[in-house]
């Protein structure tokens, strides 16, 4: 379970000490020194502070490589809003906040999911909804940022109802096959996705064991509804695992994405794959 967790959300940290420990880079106090003085520097401790004292409770942390400069991201989870209402499953509202004294991105806060059944994390791109908060000047004041999360927690309970209408949602051979393909493709684009944008099925089918994408790890998600579909292959995806044959017909297994920003970007990217089938 540890390796699994490791792969997709990070380590898991439930104080500043342990944070400091596996995640380094939140800590530093300056930023890199190639950056100008026109850097607009925002300090990850301070926000990680301001959060707690909200009520928000880390929960995990990574960051890319060894500099004490690098893009890290930590989770964080809220007691007072508790498990989502659903049908079937255990699913946490979750923070995450991303953001790197580099100046390989600025600092910005994503609503995030934790699911207990798989202990993997997923990130919201749901068209309409403030789901990404980008924090562009040296100050965040407390008060604008106590305010942010109030409109976060009130988001949550719309995202709970979408999340049940996914449930709703049934997906046939057809549909369940067009969503892993879009997904791996998603996930390779350098090898799957051609110059004038489409999919090369074809060689998807050739490298890649469709059927094995949409082979649920657990009893839970034998459903045929759209979120256990779409759970199934985020799990599938993000922690790597599947078999795949090369053009040269080596065979082997893929690896996980272990790089905190491109996890995000591709948990976004796979919800906005799910949002096409609502």
């Amino acid at each position: 379970m540890e390796n699994s967790i490791l792969s997709s959300i990070g380590y898991p940290v439930s104080n500043l000490e342990e944070l400091q420990k596996f995640v380094p880079s939140a800590f530093s106090k300056t930023y890199h020194p190639d950056r100008t003085d026109r850097y607009s520097f925002v300090a990850t401790d301070n926000l990680v502070n301001s959060l707690i004292s909200l009520g928000w409770e880390l929960h995990s942390g990574k960051q890319n490589g060894v500099s004490k400069f690098a893009r890290h991201v930590i989770r964080f989870t809220n007691p007072k809003l508790g498990y989502m209402k659903l049908k079937n499953d255990n699913v946490k509202p979750q923070i995450i906040l991303d953001n790197s004294h580099n100046g390989g991105s600025s600092a910005q806060l994503h609503m995030g999911l934790f699911r207990l059944v798989c202990t993997n994390g997923l990130v919201i791109a749901m068209p309409g909804l403030y789901t990404n908060v980008k924090f562009r000047h040296m100050g965040v004041k407390f008060e604008e940022l106590k305010k942010l999360m109030e409109i976060v927690a009130e988001q949550y309970t719309v995202v709970g109802t979408h999340i049940s209408e996914m449930q709703k949602v049934l997906m046939n051979a057809v549909q369940k096959e067009e969503f892993a393909i879009k997904a791996v493709a998603q996930r390779e684009p350098h090898m799957f996705i051609q110059k004038d944008g489409t999919i090369n099925t074809k060689k998807v089918h050739k490298i890649t064991n469709i059927p094995e994408i949409l082979s649920p790890i657990r009893g839970e998600d034998k459903a045929d509804n759209l979120w256990s579909v779409f759970n199934v292959v985020q799990e599938r995806m993000i922690k790597g695992g599947y078999n795949r044959i090369s053009e040269n017909g080596r065979q082997s297994k893929t690896r996980g994405i272990t790089n905190a920003t491109r996890n995000i970007a591709f948990n976004k990217e796979l919800w906005e794959i799910a949002e096409e089938y609502i």
